[in-house]
C-alpha cells in the first residue's frame, strides 16, 4: 500500500501534547492560562503538570515552575498550648519486589 501524508505548513502538527511546526522545524508546547480564575497553588500545580515532556526537552523550564511551587508552600506547625498527654508515634514499613506495607501506631502516656 502506498500512502502519502501531506503536512499542512500553515498549522503545527500535534502529537502527544507536543506541537511540531514543520515549516520552521520547531517543537512547541502550549499551556492555556485562564485570566478569569484566581491563581491558586492548585492552579499553578495543574499548569506545571499539564506539560507532557517524554523527551525531557523542557526540563529546565519545568524545574523553574517546580521551584516556584516550592516557594508557595507555607510550613505549618500546630503547637497546642496546654498539652497534658504525651503522644509517641511508632512507624513500621517493609517492602519487596511485589508488595509493600506500612503501619503507624500511636501511644498516649498520661
Amino acid at each position: 500500500m502506498d500512502k502519502f501524508y501531506t503536512l499542512n505548513k500553515e498549522e503545527p502538527l500535534k502529537t502527544l501534547g507536543i506541537l511540531w511546526d514543520s515549516a520552521q522545524d520547531q517543537l512547541q508546547y502550549q499551556v492555556k492560562i485562564s485570566k478569569d480564575q484566581a491563581t491558586t497553588k492548585r492552579e499553578v500545580l495543574s499548569r506545571i503538570s499539564q506539560i507532557f515532556d517524554p523527551l525531557g526537552l523542557v526540563g529546565p523550564v519545568l524545574i523553574k515552575g517546580k521551584l516556584f511551587m516550592q516557594k508557595l508552600w507555607v510550613p505549618r506547625n500546630v503547637n497546642p498550648q496546654n498539652i497534658k498527654d504525651r503522644l509517641i508515634i511508632f512507624g513500621f514499613s517493609d517492602a519487596s519486589e511485589k508488595a509493600y506495607g506500612a503501619c503507624i501506631r500511636g501511644v498516649s502516656e498520661k
